[in-house]
């Protein structure tokens, strides 16, 4: 998760924040989507595999595109989000 934390902030996101502060920040936001998006992920295999008995396979593969989009979603409106000034 630091990995991709860092590749994202580096990378995808570009952001300047350099600050401990806005690191600490920034990152435990980042750690608080990316356990949001499993723990939403584990609730829709409990309720489509073991309460609708839909194929484990096929949800999960399900799961992994949705979990991936909101991992953007997440990252791009409450993490990693543009502020009006520029801070160093």
């Amino acid at each position: 998760m630091t990995f991709a934390y860092i590749a994202n902030k580096k990378y995808v996101f570009k952001s300047y924040v350099s600050n401990i502060k806005g690191i600490l920040k920034e990152a435990g936001s980042f750690y608080l989507a990316r356990v949001s998006t499993l723990l939403i992920e584990m609730v829709s295999m409990f309720i489509f595999v073991t309460c609708f008995h839909f194929d484990a396979n096929i949800i999960k593969l399900l799961n992994q595109g949705i979990v991936m989009i909101l991992n953007y979603i997440f990252s791009k409106l409450f993490v990693f989000k543009k502020t009006s000034t520029a801070s160093s």
